[in-house]
Formats: structure tokens, C-alpha cells, sequence
């Protein structure tokens, strides 16, 4: 999210996804989730209600798989953000949606902070991500009805576009920023990349602003933040508790106190963003952009 607006609570919608890139550690979340593959309308209401996520919270539509593969991700977002009054930001690869999908990502747009979508690359790091002739369409597409959105992101990971999309890319005039690549807090300890990092960092380990906000799964589990594949550690479960409570429960106090003493092992200590916030070169990048 851009840094101006509130880091949000990371909303995955349906665990499992078919886009496969080979820097999101999908089987270290299947070996350890438990719970239903996809939050429907109901029991997503039900997990905001119960849970009293306050409305002043961001949602952060961008969890562990593509929305979309969520058959009422539209329906819930526009709850969300329309009706129950969130601001938040979606991110997707368009292969799951439909043209119907992305005009409602243009009808919600005065509630997003970012719309972004996660192109296919000139690699073969998406394996899972076919560029077909209608997803060129459904490309072309998105590109025109959400360039009005505030901050309409094309991005790739580590390389140039797709060619298939290439020359409509050079032709809207929408810079395609280069991400670099992160380890995901130690779970991928053989990524290569020109800008990744591998923990663990010594010392105490700097507080981070997604620590405070969590990550939600169907199940209703809250985890740590968007790196939380292996679920280390919950904070509770919002069909049970409330987000309050989570937050000020000793499980929470002791993982942040944790974070004080250079001999504890959390999951943080291996992440790149404690690097990030650590060196001054790195912290004036943001999250983890390459050359910006």
C-alpha cells in the first residue's frame, strides 16, 4: 500500500493458488491450514461482525492466493467496502476474474487506496498463469476502465512483462515498476534474487507496522502479517474473539516483547523487512522496490 494510507489487515479470501509462482511458499500454508478453502459473504460478515474489525481498519485484499479465486470476492468487497465502510486494495493477476469483476473494481474505486495488478512476467516463475487470448482482452480491459482508479499499479516481479502483453503495456503509459524479490521471513531459503536478503539478522529486531494489523484466513484465524505462511504465530480466531482481544492478549505482549532479546528466534528475525527498517539505504526503497 502506498505509505500515506494505513497498512491494512491482509484478507485471504481462498487458500490454495493455481498461479503457483515459485516465491510464494503455497505448500508450507497447505501443510498447516485448517479450515474451509474460501470465505463466502455470510461467513465473512459473520467473521467482520463477530470479530469487531474496526471499520477504520484497511482491508487489504492482496493475502496468500489471488481473490478471485474466492467465487464472492466481488460480493465481499463491495460489503465491505460500500456498505460496512472500509477503505482498502485489491490485487490480482486477472486470471480468476471476470470483465464484470474488474467494472466493480472501477464502481468501488473511491474506496481503494491501490489497485494493482500482478502482471505475468517474461519468466517462467508463474507457471500457473496462462496468457491466453481472452486474458489479453480481459488486460486491455482493465487497463481502460481502471486507470482512474488512485494508484492503478501494473507490477512485476524481478523481470520485464510477458511479451503477449509487452506492447499494450508501452502503449497505455503506465509505468510497470520492478519488485524486488523477499524470502518470506526465512520460508524460501533458496530464492535468488538481485535484491534478496536471508535472515537471520542479529540484535534486537525493529517493530514493524504489520505486526499491529494481521492476516485473515477463512478458518477466521488471525496470523502475524503477510508472511505468516506457516501460521507461526495465531493470535486467535475472529469467529471467537474479537480483534481487540487479540491484540491485547499476552500471547501478543510476549511475541513483541520477544522481539527485544537477541537470542529469541521469531519468525521476524528472518524477515526482510527487518533488514529494511534497519538500513537506511533499504528504508528510503519502501517494501522491497527495486531501484526507487
Amino acid at each position: 500500500m502506498r505509505p500515506d494510507t494505513p497498512i491494512g489487515l491482509e484478507i485471504t479470501l481462498h487458500v490454495g493458488c493455481g498461479v503457483a509462482c515459485d516465491y510464494c511458499p503455497q505448500k508450507v500454508l497447505l501443510s498447516c491450514y485448517q479450515g474451509p478453502r474460501d470465505f463466502t459473504l455470510d461467513t465473512f460478515k459473520r467473521c467482520m461482525e463477530v470479530g469487531e474489525v474496526p471499520v477504520s481498519r484497511a482491508l487489504t485484499y492482496m493475502g496468500h492466493s489471488d481473490p478471485y479465486l474466492c467465487p464472492d470476492a466481488t460480493k465481499i468487497m463491495k460489503w465491505s467496502l460500500m456498505e460496512r465502510g472500509h477503505i482498502g486494495s485489491v490485487s490480482t493477476v486477472l486470471q480468476y476474474c471476470t470483465h464484470e469483476d474488474i467494472d466493480a473494481l472501477a464502481e468501488m474505486k473511491d474506496r481503494l487506496t491501490d489497485t494493482v495488478i500482478h502482471c505475468p512476467a517474461a519468466d517462467n516463475r508463474m507457471p500457473g498463469l496462462k496468457v491466453t487470448p481472452e486474458y489479453v482482452e480481459k488486460f486491455k480491459h482493465a487497463i481502460k476502465v481502471l486507470r482512474g482508479n488512485a494508484d492503478f499499479v501494473l507490477q512485476v516481479y524481478n523481470t520485464a512483462p510477458a511479451p503477449e502483453i509487452y506492447s499494450i503495456w508501452a502503449e497505455s503509459g503506465i509505468a510497470i515498476p520492478c519488485f524486488g524479490l523477499h524470502d518470506r521471513a526465512g520460508l524460501l531459503p533458496d530464492l535468488q534474487g538481485p535484491y534478496v536478503k536471508h535472515g537471520p539478522r542479529s540484535g534486537p529486531i525493529p517493530l514493524c507496522g504489520k505486526l499491529f494489523c494481521g492476516c485473515l484466513w477463512p478458518s477466521g484465524d488471525l496470523g502475524r502479517c503477510c508472511n505468516c505462511w506457516d501460521q507461526k504465530p495465531l493470535w486467535g480466531n475472529l469467529f471467537k474473539e474479537t480483534y481487540y482481544a487479540c491484540y491485547h492478549s499476552q500471547k501478543f505482549r510476549d511475541y513483541i516483547k520477544s522481539l527485544e532479546d537477541p537470542n529469541s528466534t521469531p519468525p521476524c528475525r528472518f524477515c526482510h523487512d527487518s533488514f529494511h527498517q534497519i538500513n537506511e539505504a533499504d528504508r528510503n526503497k519502501g517494501y522491497d522496490l527495486i531501484g526507487h
